[in-house]
């Protein structure tokens, strides 16, 4: 005959022994000792069976209930609920949308929205697409058949699906946009404060003596970030008493998104790059992420003949050109020390970002908001570099090597 399984907690665990009882009880509801509609033991019969008091018996049924695997019934006992109650009743669902995971400081704004929605017991649906705004409304549309109570976007920047998002706001579906957002679109946002950090940042290399400041986007230029620093750029110069020259702003230089093992074979960006160095002569570049930054250090090199890839033959057929102006940035990392060229950076949080947007979005979908739109702009931080980058301007030479 067998013998009926003694059911007991393990003082030598370091789990406490409430939690212990609760996964034993847990374990049982899920292989089928307790069916769904049938009683739990009661609570003296399970004092006795895992030898523990009834407080302890008591926390383990609360946290099953938070859960929703068990009802308590006054006056009747704990019943087990069908799994098709707590699978929908225990968790809220929300989902964050975007074209371009796999890039650094969006997996930063991830972990953002992953850590505030368990935070708050809502469960987090990811979709993304590799950079197909195409796919951006599909998706949003499938994650609302999901049953999401609301989602966080991040906007694709050629911004092709204006109809959709006016379509949401009209039937006041909980949606926050996240760094970049629709401007003609009355939508909740949270977004950094690009305008004031661009403004600081140009005011900082003007501090410096720089007058000849040129900017360098990437191929994103339609993104309301871009857009923003631009604006405080311009401000900071008419401050200053300077023109805005249309001819310092380079928004094709780089018109494609390169892998770091295909930035050598881009010859003709870095020709483009340097032609403009020669022709305009800034003295200081501000570059408008990291992905700028990461280019335009590594073609600086390359045009330099600093570095390695430059092969023997070509050095000797090309000109080099050596710049010797500063670099300040955006970035959603601190400066590294002695990082080339670079002086300074407006540092931003993307986890913050998230956690902000999955803030607001949370309360949207419990309605403790009122009907305005919220805007939150998260500041920037300018944290300068250990380089010596900051010396005065310098135009950029040609070395002939024929001479």
């Amino acid at each position: 005959m067998t013998e009926p399984r003694v059911w007991s907690v393990d003082p030598s665990n370091p789990l406490p022994l409430w939690y212990q009882v609760y996964s034993s009880l847990l374990e049982r509801i899920q292989r089928g000792e307790f069916k769904p509609g049938s009683f739990l033991p009661a609570e003296r019969q399970l004092t006795e069976d895992y030898g523990v008091s009834r407080i302890t018996v008591i926390k383990a049924l609360n946290e099953l209930s938070r859960e929703h695997h068990i009802k308590r019934q006054q006056g009747r006992g704990t019943v087990v609920t069908h799994p098709a109650e707590h699978a929908d009743g225990q968790r809220r669902s929300i989902a964050f949308i975007c074209h371009q995971l796999d890039h650094p400081y969006l997996f930063h704004v991830l972990m953002g929205i992953a850590r505030t929605a368990a935070e708050n017991h809502y469960n987090l649906q990811v979709i993304s697409s590799y950079d197909t705004d195409d796919a951006e409304a599909l998706n949003i549309r499938e994650a609302i058949v999901r049953n999401v109570e609301g989602i966080v976007v991040y906007p694709h920047h050629r911004y092709r699906n204006e109809a959709l998002y006016e379509e949401l706001q009209k039937k006041r579906f909980p949606l926050v946009m996240v760094d970049r957002y629709y401007p003609q679109i009355d939508t909740d946002r949270v977004v950094f404060d690009d305008e004031i950090a661009g403004y600081e940042l140009t005011t900082r290399l003007l501090q410096r003596g720089r007058r000849r400041i040129a900017v360098i986007s990437y191929f994103e230029v339609e993104a309301t970030s871009v857009n923003d620093r631009l604006s405080g750029y311009r401000r900071a110069l008419q401050e200053a008493g300077l023109p805005y020259d249309e001819d310092l702003v380079w928004l094709d230089v780089y018109q494609a998104f390169h892998r770091p093992d295909e930035l050598l074979s881009d010859v003709s960006a870095r020709e483009r790059l340097g032609k403009l160095l020669v022709q305009l002569q800034p003295d200081a570049l501000l570059t408008l992420n990291d992905d700028v930054l990461e280019r335009v250090t590594y073609d600086l090199l390359i045009l330099s003949h600093s570095v390695l890839p430059v092969p023997a033959a070509n050095r000797k057929r090309t000109a080099s050109i050596r710049w010797d102006g500063e670099i300040a940035t955006f970035s959603h990392k601190p400066p590294t020390p002695f990082t080339p060229y670079l002086s300074m950076a407006a540092v931003h949080s993307g986890e913050m970002l998230g956690a902000e947007a999955t803030r607001l979005l949370v309360a949207r979908t419990t309605r403790s908001l009122g009907e305005e739109r919220q805007v939150i702009r998260v500041p920037m931080t300018i944290v300068e570099s250990e380089s010596d980058a900051a010396q005065p301007p310098k135009p950029a030479v040609v070395d002939d090597p024929r001479v």
